[in-house]
């Protein structure tokens, strides 16, 4: 008899950042894929770490670029 094994699904590839969002006086962790930043998988940190500034800066009522100037240091 011939079984087919059933293929497992395998993890998606790219880069994948955990972004803090401020919710009800609270800090809550939000995992954000190269997906979710509209990027594909070949993409790299450094192509998506601007859209994840912006989405950091957002979220906590940042100016982005004052909020890449801070990280920088």
């Amino acid at each position: 008899m011939n079984r087919r094994r059933k293929r497992r699904p395998r993890p998606r590839t790219g880069v994948y950042f955990w972004v803090p969002k401020h919710f009800n006086n609270q800090v809550a962790w939000r995992l954000l894929t190269c997906f979710d930043l509209g990027h594909n998988p070949r993409a790299g940190y450094i192509e998506t770490w601007p859209v994840v500034v912006d989405r950091i800066a957002e979220a906590w009522a940042w100016e982005s670029g004052a909020l890449q100037r801070y990280l920088e240091g």
